[in-house]
Formats: structure tokens, sequence, C-alpha cells
């Protein structure tokens, strides 16, 4: 059975009829019939028989109906993740529509942009701007659709991750164009694109620009939606931008905090079981409060999200390293210097497990844990740490000319000499 036994037709619990997919569940033949007509088009199981049906159909196969099918079942197999599956059965129909409509049709231009969708989810940049970008080419001397741009836009994506930084302002331009030609100023698309512009701008540290072109987008979306746009992703993703790019604009901090307040309880009510935008709020927050030397609160938000992302992440993640850090100083600013000192144990024994017990980078770490001993008061642990750490970088052939051997030898030296005059050696 699967995890969530929750009947997908009416919502109660422990349903115990579970559909030949395994993509749904019910607690009743008359739930599972009532909801089938919606479940069909997304049943893999029904769509994998319906494609054997229309392909080897008796009298000769209807090439229309067999890419329609293949079309359907990809897309059902890329929402359950069988990536390969879905390639296959998404390619299958884009061949079939290029042989029977030829370049610009509408079937085979919403097929390719999924097939650009389902790379750029695999991380096969270079094959989804393939994709993209032949929705773009076969599309030209046509009307201006939102396909069309939505590949624009998608290649925008592809260009930044590529670090073609102008390239992917230019492809975002022209999408945008497209969708106000279509739509209007006030289009819900449009906003999105110069969100992605925005966070552009911010990659190239155009920190100004970036939170123009977030507020111009979150005005826009507060328009379509209300005042108060609970419930909407693009919103929240907006606030969490425009939050990130305050940050960087001197004297917007607190303005940085209510952007990312609010984002944060619309994720919190989108995704009441967790969510990875959470944390990235609470990380973004804690950053907010400790600009503004609101110490109590930073060390809240990073507390608050340093489990999810240590379970997501491991402790090896620059991000998790950061929090984790910030975490540890803080802890000391507030006077918690025993959580801080636990903290770097745990970091100690973190390295120890992934990199070996003879690693440069378990020096590091017990060198980090000996200053922060030693502003304990823990002066023969402290004193300890350090002793091993120095002796590691010995070992590996490190202590002449490595700065960080260095600077343990230095303190080693400056505690000893401190230590044993006060009587502690």
């Amino acid at each position: 059975m699967p995890r969530h036994k929750i009947c997908s037709c009416c919502g109660a619990s422990a349903a115990p009829i579970e559909c030949a997919c395994r993509g749904a569940v019910f607690c009743s033949n008359q739930c599972a019939q009532q909801y089938w007509p919606k479940h069909s088009a997304h049943c893999t199981s029904h769509l994998e028989k319906e494609f054997d049906a229309a392909r080897y159909r008796e009298g000769g196969s209807d090439e229309g109906e067999v890419a329609d099918v293949a079309h359907a079942l990809g897309m059902a197999l890329m929402k359950r993740d069988r990536m390969a599956e879905a390639e296959e059965c998404l390619c299958e129909s884009a061949k079939i529509y290029r042989t029977m409509h030829g370049a610009g049709n509408a079937k085979l231009t919403a097929t390719l942009g999924n097939i650009g969708s389902l790379y750029l989810r695999q991380g096969r940049v270079d094959a989804a701007l393939v994709a993209y970008s032949e929705v773009v080419e076969s599309n030209k001397g046509c009307e201006a659709s939102r396909e069309v741009a939505m590949a624009l836009e998608c290649i925008g994506i592809v260009c930044t991750r590529q670090n073609r930084y102008q390239d992917a302002l230019d492809r975002y331009e022209e999408a945008r164009d497209i969708f106000r030609e279509l739509s209007g100023e006030d289009d819900k698309d449009s906003a999105r694109v110069l969100g992605n512009m925005a966070q552009l701008c911010l990659l190239q540290k155009r920190h100004h620009l970036s939170a123009g072109m977030r507020e111009q987008a979150l005005r826009v979306q507060r328009t379509l939606i209300g005042s108060s746009p609970s419930g909407d992703k693009d919103a929240a993703l907006n606030l969490l931008g425009l939050g990130e790019a305050y940050l960087h604009v001197h004297g917007k901090a607190d303005q940085a905090c209510d952007c990312l307040r609010e984002g944060l309880e619309i994720v919190r009510r989108l995704y009441p079981q967790g969510h990875p935008l959470v944390t990235r709020f609470l990380v973004t927050l804690g950053s907010a409060h400790a600009q503004e030397s609101r110490k109590e609160e930073a060390l809240a938000a990073w507390e608050a999200c340093l489990p999810a992302l240590r379970r997501a992440h491991g402790d090896a993640h620059e991000t998790v390293r950061k929090v984790m850090k910030e975490v540890v100083v803080m802890l000391e600013a507030v006077g918690r210097k025993e959580d801080a000192v636990k903290m770097r144990e745990a970091k100690v024994t973190a390295k120890r497990a992934s990199h070996g017990s003879e690693h440069p980078a378990v020096a590091a770490a017990l060198y980090e844990l000996a200053m922060c001993q030693g502003r304990v008061g823990l002066k023969k642990k402290a004193l300890w740490s350090v002793r091993e750490a120095n002796e590691i970088y010995t070992r590996r052939g490190l202590s002449i000319g490595n700065e960080r051997a260095i600077k343990c030898r230095d303190l080693l030296e400056k505690l000893e000499d401190r230590w044993s005059e006060e009587g502690y050696l």
C-alpha cells in the first residue's frame, strides 16, 4: 500500500482499495467509480493498455491516436518520476506528430515543451535547450503563442544555469513581450518571467534592479489575486526573491523581514506537512534578523530549519555548513556557549565519519572546537582538541607552509604557555 492511504475521492482515511497504477487509493468502489473520469487521464496502468490497444489495433493503427496516447502516457509517467519510460513515450509522440503535421503544429509544440521540461528536471540542460529551441524555430512566422513564450522562458533558465546571463536576459525579454502581447501588462506569466529576470540580476549583484523587478512582479500578482496573495506559490517565490534582494540593499533589512515572514506564512499554508521552500525562507529570514542584530530571532530561524537541511543534504552541503557556522556563532553571542560546544563536537564527529580520522578537515574542525571550548572556559578540553589537530597536520606533512596548520600550531603554543603559567598543565 502507498504511504498516504487517504481516499483520492473523498479524503477518508485508511482507504483499502488501491489502483493498479499505485497512484490513487479509495475507501469504496463507489468512490473509485466516481473518481475514475478524473484519474483515468493520469493512470499509467490504464494508459499503458490504451497505448498497446492503439498501436496494435486490428485493421491497422491510427498514428494520430497512437501519438496522443503516447503523449498522455509520457506525462503520467513523468508525474510518477519514471523518467526513462516517459522520455521514450514523449519522443515517440513527437516523432509521429512531426511526420504527420510538420513544424509549427500545436501538438508537436506542446510535446517538445514537455520533453524539454523532462530534460530540465533531469539536469540535462543541453538536451533541454535543443527541445526548447525546436519549439521556437518551428513556430517562426506563426502567430505568437504562450507555448513559444514558455519555451523562450525555459531557454532563459537553461542559459542562466550555463552562466550565459546576457543570452538568458534576452530570452526572458522575448518571452515577456509575447505574454504582454497576448494578455496585457497585468499577466501572471509575465510577472513570473520578471521574477526570473530579477533572480538573474541578483546573481549579477545588481541588487537595486533585482529589487525593483521583484516589486513590479509582486504588484502584478497582487492585482490579479487580491491584496493578500494567500495560496499563491508564485507570489511566495517573489516575496522570497524580494527579501533576498532587500538584504543586499542598504537600509532594507526590515522590509526584507516583512517580505520573508509574509512569504513563509503563505508557504506554510500551502504545504502544512513541510516543503523545501520553508527552509529557504527560514535561512534567509535568519540572515535578515542577523543583519539587524536581532540575535535571538536569527538563531530561532536557523535552528528551526537546520534539522530539515541536514536530513535533506547532509552536513557536507555548503548551505548546511554555512547555517551550522552561523548557529554556532549566534549561540555564543546569546550566551548559549555549552550548546555551541556541542554543535562543534557534532561537526567533528561528522567530519570523522565522512573523511576519516586523519583528514585535514577533521583537524580544521578540531581547531574550531578548541577555539569554542577556550571561550567557554573548557581549558583542558581545548588543549586536547588543538593538540589532536596539530598532530593530524604534522602526520599529514602539513605543519609547514599550510595556513591552517600554522594557526593551529600558534594556538597550541599560546595555550600551553598561558595555561602552564596558570597551573593547568
